[in-house]
């Protein structure tokens, strides 16, 4: 449970690293997209150009073709329309046309923007809607009182978009809906063949707009995403809290009860008080020695608790014999083991508490009780009670003898290395003593005194 809501705990740090990353990025990207929002692009006739498309051709109507005859020349007259569609999500912020013709023809009019006239050795921009006072530069004939600017092959005219009639922007197209801007012009022209432009190219600006951006849709998406998983887990954090407190409030009520019990089991035998509260915390600190986590020594500190719980079943004379145990007063003490696991079957919610009190008297070597196991074969949990419960009988006062002192407990943890104890964990043990984590009770009694 600890290590889970540590590892939680660190998933939210991550979280929310990602998140900041995230938004840093968009912040970013969108000061770049806003320092470089406009991109400038040129549209060729034929190009196949997915931005826009453009199209030169006559109106249509019927009024808007006819023939004027000046002094036995014929002119044909005819309006075009220039239509430019707006294929993107972006609007076209502004544009430019310029139509280079293939042979000689005559400007007259166009509307609604102002037009740039550039002939072999001179250019002139003009509104040709209004030219009241304006002196024309350009070569130029007033035919039947039509004013025609001729305009040969090689030379251009360039269309200036009004802004005021919403000539640009060009709107964003919106679903499948595209959006355009007309103009119109009027030409004069000699022949039977009808006019066409077929050399012509637009250059415009796109207005690059941030909620169309495809990398910028998705930094948000992402964020959004990091966002419900952020708030889903602080869901999972509240309920885990909620978790941890019935948690804490459960290993409570476990540790209380089980100290309980223990001093029930201690209190048989005055000289052992406190005895399994201390082989379970030498145990504890072992297992944190040797590499177990912490939910896992804490399951090792409630199994240590209750390894003597057998004794609840042997009497009273014979724990406190002084003298020596008989063969059958030894086999009684002996049966606490089994006795202890026997008592804890039912006690389920720890894994290993009955290896706990059955394995605690196995030897390394195979010489121990009840069963006789060797090595390995022991579970690690009765390795580790063994040499934590033998620290103590050896740290303690008994009815039989006196405490031993901390170099003699210390020659026996090293002589019994591979014979009573797991090697490993007597090792585990002696570095807790050098480690002053481990104490002796005589060098305790000499200090107090």
């Amino acid at each position: 449970m600890i290590e889970f809501i540590k590892e939680h705990k660190k998933k939210v740090v991550i979280n929310l690293i990602i998140l900041a990353v995230l938004i840093i990025a968009c912040v970013l990207y969108a000061d770049y997209v806003k320092k470089h929002r406009i991109i400038k692009r040129t549209y060729v006739y034929g190009d196949k150009n997915q931005d826009i498309s453009v199209t030169i051709k006559p109106r249509g109507l019927s009024s808007d073709t006819w023939i004027k005859d000046v002094d036995g020349d014929i002119y044909n007259a005819c309006i075009y329309e220039a239509v430019i569609v707006n294929n993107t999500e972006n609007p076209i912020e502004h544009w430019v046309l310029t139509i280079n013709p293939e042979k000689l023809m005559y400007l007259n009019n166009a509307w609604c923007g102002k037009i740039e006239i550039v002939q072999k050795d001179k250019s002139q921009t003009l509104d040709l809607r209004n030219l009241e006072g304006v002196d024309i530069e350009l070569d130029h004939k007033i035919l039947a009182g039509d004013l025609l600017i001729p305009i040969k092959k090689g030379e251009r005219f360039i269309y200036y978009p009004d802004g005021e009639v919403h000539e640009y922007p060009i709107e964003s197209k919106v679903g499948d809906e595209t959006k355009s801007v007309t103009i119109g012009f009027i030409i004069y022209y000699q022949g039977s063949d009808s006019y066409s432009f077929e050399d012509f190219s637009v250059d415009y600006e796109i207005a690059r707009s941030l909620k169309n951006d495809i990398l910028y849709r998705i930094i948000n998406i992402a964020i959004l995403l990091w966002v419900v998983i952020l708030i889903s887990i602080a869901v999972i954090d509240v309920k885990m809290d909620i978790a941890k407190k019935r948690f804490n409030r459960d290993a409570q009520i476990i540790e209380q009860s089980l100290t309980v019990l223990t001093q029930f089991i201690d209190a048989k035998d005055s000289y052992t008080k406190g005895h399994s509260i201390r082989v379970a915390t030498y145990s504890e600190m072992l297992a944190k020695e040797i590499g177990f986590s912490e939910d896992a020594c804490k399951n090792v500190y409630y199994i240590a608790l209750m390894h003597d719980c057998g004794k609840m079943y042997v009497s009273d004379e014979v724990l406190k014999k002084t003298a020596k145990l008989t063969n059958e007063e030894f086999e009684e003490i002996k049966s606490h083991t089994t006795r202890g696991a026997q008592m804890l079957t039912d006690f389920t919610s720890l894994d290993g508490i009955t290896d706990g009190a059955m394995y605690h008297h196995e030897r390394y070597d195979g010489k121990g009780y009840p069963q006789g196991k060797v090595g390995e074969e022991i579970p690690l949990i009765g390795r580790i009670i063994c040499v934590a419960d033998s620290f103590d009988a050896m740290n303690s006062e008994r009815c039989y003898r006196k405490a031993l002192s901390a170099s003699k407990i210390i020659s026996e943890i090293e002589v019994n290395k591979g014979k009573q104890f797991d090697p490993r964990i007597a090792e585990a043990m002696l570095k807790l003593i050098r480690e002053g984590k481990v104490t002796f009770a005589v060098d305790d009694v000499k200090r107090n005194n």
